[in-house]
């Protein structure tokens, strides 16, 4: 079989992140030739371009050819030519698609097809779905993104959950964490309106009013300069300098995690983060909103808490608790180190050989 695997672009987001270790595995595990295909450079789209050179550079060592399409933001009728003649021009069985767009685009492709939703919004009319039905078969990320598909009037549903190479995220017994009184939270994210940062400086706010200093806050992700230096400006205008860390782009997150004591996350709007099942291998407690499939992450594994999203009582409240209970932590994160074998991208490979398979059998007509 030969499996193509379309993404936006080789970016730091969760969901392309998660496709380039699953193609990997896929490779390991299977007979079968995989490519990856990029809808846009990463330029075109705002996206780190020294992190783009590593992604595709992990592609080459690993033997997985990848291509370009040359797509253009907003140029839909353009783009949707281009990949339809790509795909004329490179048979493949079956097209796998992670971004949404690429569908539309990819619909009239001679392969067969399957789409993951790596969020739980809605993106598709229901009238959309009922066509769409007629080719895709679909994979949901979660058991809320399952529910959501459904409820949209998609059929074929089968929920894979996201998975990571947990072996990379265990802290080597060599790694010797650094002995702190001040308790180290992380949140991993792009400087996004939907990660919802800026309620942590209403939440730093208040801790401090509770009178818990002992903390810092340190976010990693990539953002344009112009969102940079309006956080860093705010953290300044806030009096926040000695609780708030603005890391930008951090192309190696373990050791980051292993540092760490706790796993924050204060998102409106999520899909299964790659992050905090990378948080969850790493052993960290997590303090995670209700949204998207965190809450299933943290239920199964018994390794924090969850509040409501843009509650910041309540996440005032949980962080409160975990700053100045050194055995809660202890326990939730021991928890997570047994559990976090339930998201390995092991697991995660074998169902979608298992679905692959079933795409040459009678299950697919």
């Amino acid at each position: 079989m030969k499996i193509f695997h379309f993404i936006s672009s080789p970016a730091a987001g969760g969901a392309e992140i998660y496709v380039k270790n699953l193609v990997v595995k896929l490779r390991e595990n299977s007979e079968s030739q995989f490519a990856v295909l990029f809808l846009y450079k990463e330029s075109e789209i705002g996206r780190d371009e020294l992190f783009a050179k590593q992604f595709v550079k992990e592609l080459q060592n690993n033997g997985i050819p990848y291509y370009y399409l040359g797509a253009k933001p907003s140029k839909h009728l353009s783009n949707f030519f281009k990949v339809l003649l790509f795909l004329l021009k490179n048979r493949a069985d079956i097209l796998h698609i992670h971004v949404p767009v690429a569908l539309v685009y990819s619909f009239f492709s001679p392969a067969k097809i399957v789409y993951t939703h790596h969020t739980i919004k809605k993106l598709f009319p229901k009238l959309a779905f009922n066509v769409f039905n007629i080719r895709v078969r679909y994979i949901a990320i979660c058991r809320a993104c399952k529910v959501m598909l459904k409820n949209n009037g998609a059929r074929n549903v089968l929920q894979i959950n996201n998975g990571i190479p947990i072996c990379e995220f265990s802290a080597s017994s060599q790694y010797k964490k650094e002995i702190s009184n001040i308790v180290k939270l992380l949140c991993v994210g792009r400087l996004v309106p939907s990660k919802n940062y800026a309620i942590l400086f209403d939440v730093v706010d208040a801790l401090k009013d509770d009178g818990v200093t002992n903390f810092i806050i340190r976010i990693a992700g990539e953002g344009d300069q112009y969102e940079m230096k309006c956080f860093r400006k705010k953290i300044r205008q806030r009096n926040a300098e000695e609780h708030i860390e603005l890391l930008g782009q951090v192309s190696e997150i373990p050791p980051l995690m292993w540092s760490s004591d706790i796993f924050l996350m204060s998102s409106v709007s999520e899909g299964l983060p790659i992050s905090l099942i990378e948080a969850t291998a790493a052993g960290l407690p997590s303090i995670v909103t209700d949204v998207g499939g965190c809450a299933e992450v943290i239920q199964s594994c018994q390794s924090g808490q969850v509040v409501q999203p843009n509650d910041t009582f309540a996440l005032t409240r949980a962080l409160k608790t975990l700053i100045t209970d050194r055995d809660l932590r202890n326990l939730y994160s021991k928890n997570a180190k047994l559990n976090a074998y339930k998201y390995g991208i092991g697991l995660s490979s074998v169902s979608h050989l298992n679905l692959y398979q079933r795409c040459f059998g009678k299950e697919w007509s």
